[in-house]
């Protein structure tokens, strides 16, 4: 369901170690938290599918993801043949220029050498701003009643393009009552750091794949594969086992 890909990684443990080796973090956000972001190119996005699973390990039990590859390439997976349902998602590249915080870098009652984020004013709270400026990996479930997904896609009817200006991405609550949204700026041209970031962007493909995307199936294996969705016009699609959870 993706162009170009090949293969790709049933556990998010392995999809987290070949995007540390790429140097490409995913973007996480705590209850309260938002991010200005800009969405780098309307063709660096992927609509797939995403199965959660739980996982015991030494330190407790471990909450994993792992893209449906019944989804993407029309193999055999095991999640869906246990029975586990598939959700929704969409993965963006986006560049962050930073993330705002309710309080400060926890990690300094730890470690006195741990970043100290500034302290800004925003309305009438003080607020802590963690500088990012470079590029993240969006990933988000389509919402109940697949509200983010109509949020997107009504940015996408309004402007024509994703890409034509930044948004404020934010999180409030936990758990059954977590909410995201988008909020959209004023049109504006893209900054020079973004464009030095585009310059050398890892393809999501790559970010997901690592360096097994050189050694992925063989290219007759690989034309029989289904046909990209990774523009624009295939935001648009059936509301099909819209997810509540994110």
């Amino acid at each position: 369901m993706i162009k170009g890909l090949k293969g790709i990684q049933e556990k998010s443990a392995e999809v987290e170690m070949f995007s540390n080796q790429n140097r490409v973090q995913y973007l996480y956000l705590q209850d309260g938290d938002s991010a200005l972001v800009r969405f780098i190119d309307d063709n660096e996005m992927m609509q797939t599918k995403m199965h959660e699973y739980e996982e015991m390990a030494p330190t407790g039990k471990q909450y994993r993801k792992a893209y449906c590859i019944d989804n993407l390439l029309g193999e055999a997976c095991k999640w869906c043949a246990s029975g586990n349902i598939a959700k929704n998602v969409y993965v963006f590249s986006v560049y962050v220029y930073a993330i705002i915080h309710k309080a400060q870098n926890p990690k300094l009652n730890s470690d006195p050498d741990a970043p100290k984020w500034e302290a800004v004013t925003q309305g009438k709270q003080i607020v802590y701003k963690e500088a990012i400026d470079e590029m993240r990996i969006l990933r988000t479930k389509w919402g109940k009643d697949g509200y983010i997904k109509n949020m997107i896609i009504g940015f996408v009817d309004e402007y024509g393009t994703l890409c034509d200006r930044d948004y404020k991405f934010s999180r409030n609550g936990g758990g059954i009552k977590t909410l995201y949204s988008f909020l959209p700026k004023d049109h504006s041209d893209e900054s020079a750091e973004v464009a030095r970031a585009k310059v050398d962007a890892i393809s999501i493909e790559e970010i997901l794949l690592g360096n097994r995307a050189k050694t992925a199936a063989a290219p007759e294996v690989a034309a029989e594969a289904p046909a990209a969705k990774t523009a624009l016009d295939s935001l648009d699609v059936a509301d099909e086992e819209l997810e509540d959870l994110f």
